[in-house]
């Protein structure tokens, strides 16, 4: 039996499943455990034989059947459980619980470690190690249900008879102090004055009546239930037991040893116990995933993803990039899990293309075409036999013909109309007359320079000559269709003079053809008045983009979005934030993102100062405190000063590209002028060797990424 109890607190993580009925076959052992001599420890480990389905999480209860013999000191992880927690250590019995949230564990993976159990000998003895799979859930997060194989613990170095050991009678209570932050209740009220009257029979039992503050806390005799409180309890053997009282909520009171006399009535009453801080956790994913999470103003990652919560209603803001944002509330209960339901994220409403024609010939797609934001679509532009395009505009401006009109990245509406028209008639070889009329067509109105048009002369009656003026001091004679190239931009008034042997006409047709400027790419660029500062911090951002653009598009990278030129935002929060423009004219558009490029940090609030310094591996990882950014490591470390007047940080966080983040709660806080370190140890992002032999090293790596500091 223990008498001492060592509280380690560390925060659960569950994920809520949906059991099936049912066993599948898998089988979880546990090694073999010969420790030399008591007072010395050996390692046992808890293999899940072959994952069939893969492995999502897992949950398993260890107990020594024979608690004077040994007792479970400490629990490693394996280095994919990445979402892990235990029970408190030591004890005769352990809950340890792990979640694959990185999908490392495959179906049909073999010999795959749960974890490795620390047993520390206590007397010479052999006792079993039993094994209960309470849960393990495959890839799809179904309870498989799995068959157990216990261990065996042979403790060397003498006789190993049983029973209680002898501990003298005493007049009071041992109270025993479970940890620093448990409040010890005041002493209990043990009378053992009143004896059970002389007319009843009194064999060698006595009474104990047990209440506590809350009622209803579980009551433990020698770790055997016995009921909740208020508790009286009979025909309890006289002689020494141990006490423990547990509730969901409050911390666990280890009392020590009472005494039960022949006929007595021992009362331990007036127990206060201790209410445990009631973090809940809630389970959000998203679809599509991958959308960034923001719960109560902060930012928490991305989809899918586990936060721990305090109790009560929280905000929560899901965000993706061409997605309507999603707003909700969610009541976290204390000490509970929550698997919000799934995220559906609606797309942003597009834009509207409108495609028109007339005349004899197809524009595909036609009518009121629907686009998705930055959505790219072709329109086909055929002619029916016999027909010519005539005139094409897009966005009411004229183009020259083109058998495909492409939008590219559709930021605004647009609009694209075609005239269709007969080619030139033949004209008939032998006129009966020798008068004359002068007409002619072109197979262009309009294009960007060079330009070159193809004119056909469709004059009327006996034509033996002609003469083609184009309007830019070219004139060609006695050609009946030709082609000429227009160099410069400009609108050219064209004429087509005709003649036969006795009569001649002119065909003046102004500004019949449009050349239009080489258009010049958009090109997006921004400057700002300043990068860093402390929060609010306004920023004055300015286009210095290229191109004429017509519209700009801002995004701030905190959620803050603008249209204008040259905008001034205000970044509320700290953090680090990417800023990106978009500039647009007409079909034409461009993008510039600069990443990282506002860093707004937390004011100071005064009072007296404390410090964290983290010691990481790894150069230039951000450090965040409470979900804000704060800094980087440099040189090995970074000083975070803290007033220890203000209301404390609740987390920490370091981050690096390539690596494992490492998060974890913050249980101490500095005193003025006290200096607290953590030394953060991050793991590459790479796939691990399960194989035993290689399990050891695995563990060591995992287990460094929480820091002693924090419990």
């Amino acid at each position: 039996m223990k008498w001492i109890t060592a509280f380690v607190l560390l925060a659960t993580v569950l994920i809520c499943v949906v059991p099936s009925a049912g066993s599948s076959g898998a089988l979880v052992t546990a090694t073999d455990c010969v420790i030399n001599a008591p007072g010395e420890s050996k390692e046992c480990v808890i293999t899940l034989e072959k994952a069939v389905f893969g492995l999502s999480g897992y949950e398993i209860s260890l107990s020594l059947e024979d608690p004077g013999i040994a007792e479970i000191t400490g629990v490693k992880f394996p280095a994919w459980a990445g979402l892990n927690s235990r029970g408190r250590l030591p004890a005769d019995r352990l809950t340890f619980k792990g979640a694959d949230s990185n999908n490392k564990v495959k179906p049909g993976d073999r010999s795959v470690t749960l974890g490795t159990v620390i047993i520390r000998g206590d007397l010479p003895g052999t006792t079993r190690l039993n094994v209960a799979v309470i849960r393990l859930e495959d890839e799809s997060g179904s309870n498989l249900g799995a068959d157990s194989r216990d261990g065996t613990v042979v403790v060397k170095g003498g006789d190993t008879s049983a029973g209680i050991r002898e501990v003298p009678v005493q007049d009071t209570i041992l109270a025993v102090a479970t940890s620093p932050a448990v409040t010890q209740a005041p002493a209990p009220v043990i009378t053992a004055a009143e004896v059970i009257p002389e007319t009843t029979p009194v064999p060698d039992e006595g009474t104990v009546i047990i209440d506590t503050m809350p009622a209803g806390a579980a009551v433990f005799i020698d770790d055997l239930y016995a009921g909740d409180t208020p508790l009286t309890r009979t025909g309890i053997k006289s002689g020494l037991y141990t006490l423990r009282l547990e509730k969901d909520g409050w911390e666990v009171f280890e009392y020590g040893v009472f005494h039960v006399g022949t006929g007595e009535i021992t009362r331990i009453e007036h127990v206060i116990m201790t209410r445990l801080p009631a973090s809940g956790s809630v389970y959000l994913e998203s679809e599509p995933a991958g959308a960034a999470v923001i719960i109560d103003g902060i930012a928490s990652g991305t989809t899918p993803a586990i936060l721990m919560l305090e109790p009560g209603t929280h905000t929560i803001i899901a965000e993706r990039t061409g997605y309507l944002p999603y707003k909700g509330t969610v009541m976290v209960p204390p000490g509970q899990t929550l698997h919000y339901p799934r995220i559906v994220l609606e797309k942003e409403p597009g834009y509207i293309i409108t495609a028109r024609s007339t005349g004899n010939g197809t524009l595909s797609p036609a009518g009121e075409v629907p686009v998705d934001k930055n959505g790219n679509i072709t329109f086909l532009v055929t002619p029916a036999p016999g027909n010519v395009i005539l005139n094409m505009t897009i966005d009411g401006e004229e183009s020259g013909p083109q058998g495909e009109v492409p939008f590219m990245a559709v930021r605004s509406n647009h609009s694209i109309f075609v005239a269709f028209g007969p080619e030139p008639a033949e004209q008939d070889a032998c006129p009966e007359n020798t008068t004359v009329s002068a007409e002619f067509l072109s197979d262009i109105r309009s294009g960007p320079a060079p330009c070159t048009v193809n004119f056909t002369d469709v004059s009327a009656g006996m034509v033996t000559g002609n003469e083609w003026d184009f309007g830019d001091g070219t004139i060609v004679k006695n050609e009946g269709n030709c082609s000429h190239t227009y160099g410069d931009p400009g609108n050219y008034t064209v004429s087509l003079t005709v003649c036969s042997a006795t009569t001649s006409d002119t065909m003046i047709k102004t500004g019949y053809i449009r050349v239009l400027p080489v258009p010049v790419p958009v090109k997006a660029d921004f400057v700002a008045n300043g990068t860093t500062g402390v929060s609010p911090l306004p920023v004055q951002f300015s286009s210095t983009s290229g191109g004429a653009p017509g519209s700009w598009y801002w995004e701030f990278g905190d959620g803050g979005n603008s249209s204008e030129e040259h905008p001034l935002h205000v970044y509320e929060k700290a953090g680090v934030f990417n800023v990106s423009l978009t500039v647009t004219r007409g079909v034409n558009t461009d993008t510039l993102c600069r990443s990282d490029y506002i860093t707004v940090i937390r004011p100071a609030i005064g009072g007296d100062t404390g410090t964290y310094t983290l010691y990481c591996n790894v150069g230039n990882a951000s450090v965040y405190f409470d979900g804000e950014y704060y800094g980087r490591i440099t040189n090995g470390s970074f000083t975070m000063t803290v007033y220890t007047t203000a209301t404390p940080f609740t987390t920490y966080e370091v981050r690096a590209p390539g690596y494992v983040s490492c998060k974890a709660n913050i249980r101490i806080y500095p005193n003025k002028g006290e200096n607290i370190g953590l030394q953060i140890n991050l793991i590459p992002e790479r796939s691990y060797d399960l194989s035993p032999p290689k399990k050891t090293t695995s563990y060591t790596t995992i287990l460094s990424n929480i820091s002693s500091q924090w419990g």
